[in-house]
């Protein structure tokens, strides 16, 4: 089950590749995560792993923290 915190993170992942100029295979690219998963994660519809938020962090050039907050 995916709860409001996977949502807030697919919507700070996405507002921030958005930011940043970024396509979702450009993201794919820099963190090596399928194109499918960060559309999921986008969509608030999977739970992501430690490695993946860090990975998508460094990535997008933010802290971990940051993708993860829900205000």
């Amino acid at each position: 089950m995916v709860n409001s915190l996977s949502k807030d993170f697919g919507l700070n992942v996405y507002n921030r590749r958005l930011e940043l100029g970024m396509s979702q295979e450009d993201l794919a690219g820099i963190t090596e995560i399928d194109r499918t998963t960060i559309v999921r994660i986008e969509h608030g519809k999977a739970n992501s792993k430690i490695s993946t938020i860090q990975a998508l962090a460094s990535g997008l050039r933010i802290l971990p923290k940051d993708l993860l907050d829900t205000d």
